[in-house]
C-alpha cells in the first residue's frame, strides 16, 4: 500500500466507503512478471499528481486522443489542459486506452439513448468515468457518485463498459509497463 495515501482504506466488496472517495488501484507485478492489483478507497483531496510533463505524445496518440476529446468535452476542460494533463502520466498509452474505452461507452449509451439532455449526459460520464476507474459495478459507482442513483439502464451502460475493456482495450494495457514510483516527490503537487 506504499503508492497509496495514508488516509486510503482496503476494498472489500459490499462495503460502503466513506462519501466522496474514489477507487484507487495499486498494480504491481509478481516476479513471474504477472500483474496484481489491489483496490482502496481513497480521500481524493489527498491525491497528488505530477506538476510537470513526465510523456511526450506521439501525432498518432494526439490524434486519438482528439477523438475522445471530441466526444468528452463538454465534461472536461480546454483541449490545451487535456494534452497537459495526459502528458503528466508516466506511461500516456495506458491512460488514453482508458479514455478510448470510456468515450467508446459513452458514444455507445448516447445513441441507445437517443441524445439526452445535459444533465443526464453528465450523470453518464460520471458513472462511466467512475467504473472505468475501477468500480465496475452498479453498487460500487452508487457507493462513489451516489447521484447517479437516478440514471435509468447504468447496469446496460458498465456492462458495455466492461465488455469493451475486455474485448477491445484490457490486453493492450496490460502490456505496457507499469509506472515506476517517483524518484523525487517535489515533483508531485
Amino acid at each position: 500500500m506504499s503508492d497509496m495515501p495514508k488516509d486510503a482504506i482496503k476494498y472489500v466488496e459490499g462495503e460502503v466507503p466513506p462519501r466522496g472517495y474514489l477507487l484507487g488501484k495499486v498494480i504491481t507485478k509478481d516476479d513471474q512478471g504477472q500483474e496484481h492489483t489491489e483496490l482502496y478507497w481513497v480521500n481524493p483531496m489527498s491525491i497528488r499528481g505530477p506538476k510537470k510533463p513526465q510523456s511526450v505524445l506521439t501525432p498518432e496518440q494526439v490524434k486519438r486522443l482528439r477523438r475522445c476529446y471530441n466526444t468528452l468535452c463538454e465534461h472536461d476542460p480546454g483541449w490545451e489542459r487535456w494534452q497537459y494533463n495526459f502528458s503528466c502520466d508516466q506511461i500516456a498509452e495506458r491512460e488514453i486506452l482508458v479514455y478510448e474505452c470510456l468515450s467508446e461507452a459513452y458514444r455507445a449509451e448516447i445513441l441507445l439513448r437517443n441524445d439526452p439532455p445535459p444533465n443526464v449526459r453528465k450523470l453518464l460520464y460520471g458513472a462511466l468515468l467512475t467504473g472505468i476507474n475501477g468500480a465496475m459495478t452498479v453498487n460500487n459507482v452508487l457507493a462513489i457518485t451516489p447521484q447517479c442513483k437516478g440514471l435509468s439502464k447504468l447496469g446496460r451502460a458498465l456492462r458495455t463498459l466492461r465488455q469493451l475493456w475486455a474485448e477491445k482495450y484490457q490486453q493492450r494495457y496490460n502490456r505496457l509497463p507499469l509506472p515506476r514510483p517517483p524518484e523525487n516527490l517535489e515533483d508531485f503537487q
